[in-house]
């Protein structure tokens, strides 16, 4: 037992100097930090409009350009990105377009969050509870039963962890994966769910 826990906390270690410990989304995967951002066909703002990208929507990255655009306090570099949003029924048929890479947070933007909210995040979705406690130095517990299949809650748990964060994108490693957050308005909210709670 004792060589399994050893090998399991060196595996941790070599994956966190291989890999960085900020590694949450794929290689060339970025989330997006505004609502309804536009796609453009072109690299300029006049261009034709493709599709609107909503917050914490995942996109990749295919080519970076040089051209840059400033407009008040938005300022960056067009890029092309594939949305991952389909034309048609084929998979594989995707909206792709340039954006500003302004509106782009990836694994090297997010850092350890040290001043948050002292605050519980919770609700459903689907058939899975989701609690967070969260605390003002950015750390939480993590609180998860399926309703569907463990209706008598006797399969409870409870996992602890740290905030990331960057603008108004906030990433963690859960019970269930890679949870991303974001703020709006006076809101923290659960990305690609309803559940949210309002800032006191």
């Amino acid at each position: 037992m004792r060589k399994i826990i050893i090998l399991i906390l060196s595996l941790n270690i070599y994956l966190n100097l291989a890999y960085g410990q900020n590694n949450f989304l794929p290689e060339y995967t970025y989330l997006i930090s505004g609502n309804n951002v536009n796609v453009r066909e072109d690299l300029n703002d006049k261009s034709r409009v493709l599709i609107k990208l909503k917050i914490a929507d995942r996109v990749k990255i295919i080519k970076k350009s040089n051209i840059e655009y400033k407009n008040r306090s938005i300022a960056g570099k067009w890029v092309l990105i594939d949305t991952n949003y389909t034309k048609t029924y084929d998979k594989k048929d995707t909206y792709k377009g340039w954006v500003l890479d302004y509106y782009l947070i990836g694994n090297d933007d997010f850092k350890v969050v040290k001043d948050f909210y002292d605050l519980k995040l919770e609700g459903y979705y689907g058939d899975y509870y989701i609690c967070y406690e969260f605390k003002k130095d950015g750390s939480y517990k993590q609180i998860y039963y399926d309703l569907y299949n463990d209706p008598q809650k006797r399969n409870i748990k409870h996992f602890y962890g740290k905030l990331y964060g960057y603008k108004n994108i906030f990433i963690t490693r859960s019970i269930i994966g890679i949870e991303i957050f974001y703020m709006r308005k006076n809101k923290i909210c659960v990305a690609y769910t309803n559940v949210s709670v309002e800032i006191k």
